[in-house]
């Protein structure tokens, strides 16, 4: 319900008919690209004969629930980093597409505003992903990579203590933009102190 009208409120457009046109493209687009993503992962565990019978999709992220955990460390790093390749795949489709679109058709059409929208999120969510901050991907595979070497669960209080900080940085940073992304960037960060302090008191 709230995804449609923070969209709404950021998208160029010169009427309300297209407002709305744009705004269900950033909202499709969105959950298309987090399903993916997801999918990537599921994708990945079935190649370690690990099934996944759902995936939780929310406004700020999705989750895939493995019915098991990986085996290995290896593993574990490969599943991660699978949702993350997605994101290169979309990448690689759009880039050739975007570089062939006419400076009109870019900046002043619906299709063009949809392109740069799709490319400009997949490469935020690339990056921001494989962050070493649970619950991302990046910070199971700092905890695999730990774990590599050192018990599993010391591996995890580390990893842990470097998703708080580093949550408690995106939280921070947060407060300096503008009111609704201010606001979502605050919500992300203590997500992530949350899923770091959880994955702590477990280990």
């Amino acid at each position: 319900i709230l995804m449609p009208l923070v969209f709404l409120r950021r998208v160029p457009a010169a009427s309300p008919g297209e407002a709305i046109l744009l705004m269900a493209v950033c909202f499709i687009g969105l959950f298309a690209i987090i399903w993916t993503h997801e999918m990537g992962h599921i994708a990945a565990a079935w190649r370690f004969h690990i099934r996944t019978e759902k995936i939780t999709l929310g406004p700020l992220g999705g989750l895939a629930h493995l019915n098991a955990p990986a085996k290995t460390p290896k593993e574990d790093i490969w599943i991660s980093l699978a949702g993350p390749a997605v994101h290169l795949i979309w990448l690689v489709v759009l880039w050739p597409i975007e570089w062939l679109l006419t400076d009109y058709a870019y900046f002043s059409t619906w299709y063009g505003f949809a392109i740069w929208y799709l490319v400009a999120t997949n490469e935020v969510l690339l990056v921001f992903n494989l962050l070493p901050i649970f619950p991302l991907d990046g910070g199971r595979v700092l905890r695999a990579l730990l774990s590599m070497k050192h018990h599993p669960n010391r591996a995890t209080i580390w990893a842990a203590n470097v998703g708080i900080v580093g949550g408690l940085l995106i939280a921070v940073s947060a407060l300096s933009q503008p009111s609704t992304a201010s606001s979502i960037g605050l919500v992300i960060g203590l997500s992530c102190v949350l899923a770091s302090v959880n994955e702590k008191r477990s280990a």
